[in-house]
This record gives C-alpha cells, sequence and structure tokens, in this order.
C-alpha cells in the first residue's frame, strides 16, 4: 500500500469521520451538486464516497440511484450503517473491477487530491460511465499561486507545526480526542496541472467545460475570471 492510501485509511478517515459534518453544506459543494443535478442522471455513481456526505446523500435524497466506493472501511461502514440503500463498497479507484453496469454520472469531488495517480482514476471514471453520459470531478489547481503559496507556507511554518503536533498528541492521549497530526515532511493533497488534465481529456478526444470556485458559488451565471487560475477547478466532461 502507498503512503497516501496508509495515511488515509489509518489516519485521515479516523479524523474525517468525526469532522465531515463540521464542513457544512457550503456555496461550493451546492455548486458541485447543482453541476450534477441540471444533467437530471437517473443513476450517480462516487469515486471517494467516504460516509456520503453531503453529496451521495443529497443525490439519493433526490431520488437518484446513488453508488460509490472508497478506500476507508470505517467511513464505507458508517454509510451503510445510515444509509443502507445507497450501494457503497471499499476499494480504491484502482481496484474498482470493470462493471456491467454504467451510470449516468460517475463523479469525484473534493478526493482528488488524495490519488496518487489522478489519470488512473480518470481511466476508470470514464470507463464506468454510460456513453454519451458524464464524468465531472474536480481537481486542485497546481498552477494556482494560492496554491503555491499554501505549499510556501507549509514549509515555513514547519517549527510551529511542529509544536502543534505535540499539543494536538497530548490532547490525543490525555483527553481522548482525534486531533489528526500534521506531517511536517510532506503534504498529503497533490495538487495538479489544470493544463495536463485539459491534455488528457483533449488526447481521449473528450468534450469538457471547466469552471472556477467562483462560477460554481455564484451559479455559473457569467464567467468570472480566469477559471485556469482558480484553486480549485471543476471538470464537467461527456463521456465517449
Amino acid at each position: 500500500m502507498n503512503d497516501i492510501n496508509y495515511w488515509i485509511k489509518n489516519k485521515y478517515s479516523y479524523y474525517w469521520i468525526d469532522r465531515v459534518k463540521e464542513y457544512g453544506f457550503d456555496e461550493y459543494c451546492k455548486g458541485l451538486c447543482a453541476v450534477v443535478e441540471n444533467k437530471h442522471p437517473k443513476s450517480v455513481y462516487e469515486i471517494g464516497i467516504g460516509t456520503g456526505w453531503p453529496f451521495a446523500i443529497n443525490f439519493y435524497n433526490k431520488g437518484m440511484k446513488v453508488s460509490g466506493s472508497d478506500i476507508s472501511e470505517i467511513l464505507i461502514k458508517d454509510l451503510n450503517t445510515h444509509f443502507p440503500e445507497i450501494r457503497a463498497s471499499i476499494g480504491s479507484y484502482d481496484e474498482i473491477k470493470c462493471e456491467i453496469e454504467k451510470y449516468d454520472v460517475v463523479y469525484c469531488f473534493r478526493s482528488t487530491w488524495y490519488f496518487s495517480d489522478i489519470f488512473k482514476a480518470l481511466d476508470v471514471m470514464f470507463n464506468m460511465s454510460k456513453n454519451g453520459g458524464s464524468v465531472v470531478f474536480d481537481i486542485m489547481n497546481s498552477d494556482s499561486l494560492f496554491n503555491r503559496m499554501i505549499i510556501l507556507k507549509h514549509r515555513f511554518l514547519l517549527p510551529y507545526n511542529f509544536v502543534k503536533n505535540i499539543v494536538k498528541l497530548a490532547l490525543n492521549l490525555v483527553l481522548g480526542k482525534k486531533y489528526l497530526l500534521q506531517d511536517l515532511w510532506n503534504i498529503h493533497e497533490i495538487p495538479v496541472s489544470v493544463f495536463h488534465v485539459e491534455e488528457y481529456l483533449i488526447n481521449r478526444g473528450i468534450k469538457f467545460k471547466i469552471y472556477s470556485i467562483s462560477e460554481l458559488e455564484r451559479g455559473r451565471s457569467a464567467s468570472i475570471g480566469n477559471p485556469k487560475a482558480s484553486s480549485k477547478v471543476l471538470f464537467d466532461c461527456i463521456a465517449n
């Protein structure tokens, strides 16, 4: 198991299951959902479904047939307990078997930056979608100045993060908290260049649109700024 998968399964998932609801259903999440809902799909599949919140549960409540998978056993167990009607299985994107069933929309939201190979994941997603269906996903954009500054800040604040880890570890041991310790040397999020994703899609002959965070939060009524400079970029693709 590679390092990122080990971290997600054995550290991040235990932190996330306690914190997921605190992240709420903000305007960005609503914008992501709107892209899928406007296609009026009957069946959807989520890569990195987690506990189902907020996306899978939202789509299920709106009458869609929802399926998905996640690498974390604890997150899938929580989803199966509370929403047994959502068909969810344990496994990463590279463990998904080619299924006879195809989906109207295959999507992955707020998770691609935890993939060690996003392009392999996209191959799987396109293979799971119906001909003429959609593959929708967002990326953390490595071309964004904001994300570049986050990486520099992480390096600059290494001594500060070291102290924070000591405090968190003490609280975890003494008070039974589940604070996530920050990796001092690595940033587990893996940004990818919007231009590299575009190149991948163009080489496959796939038609797509891209949207910035601002466009999603404001209902995509008009192009706001340059989406390729956005810290997160949504790709809305037509499968073929």
